[in-house]
């Protein structure tokens, strides 16, 4: 992906508002039927392409906005 001034204001809102959402998902041990712990996963806002964190991840890269990013999700 191209670097484009669009799609880095877009990103940019998404974290600024805190469109971010987190889920958790049990990490289960199936034979002992316990919960070991949760993995938190990110996810941009729901109905966009941004939802899928594969693309949410290459669109802050391409936008060099990657470590705020990281910062937003650390603070999730």
């Amino acid at each position: 992906m191209l670097y484009n001034a669009g799609l880095t204001l877009k990103l940019r809102q998404i974290l600024d508002q805190d469109k971010l959402r987190f889920v958790f998902q049990p990490i289960v041990d199936i034979a002992r039927s316990t919960v070991l712990g949760y993995e938190a996963l990110m996810r941009g806002p729901a109905g966009t392409p941004l939802e899928r964190p594969d693309e949410l991840l290459r669109m802050a890269k391409a936008c060099n906005l990657g470590l705020e990013l990281e910062a937003v999700a650390c603070k999730g």
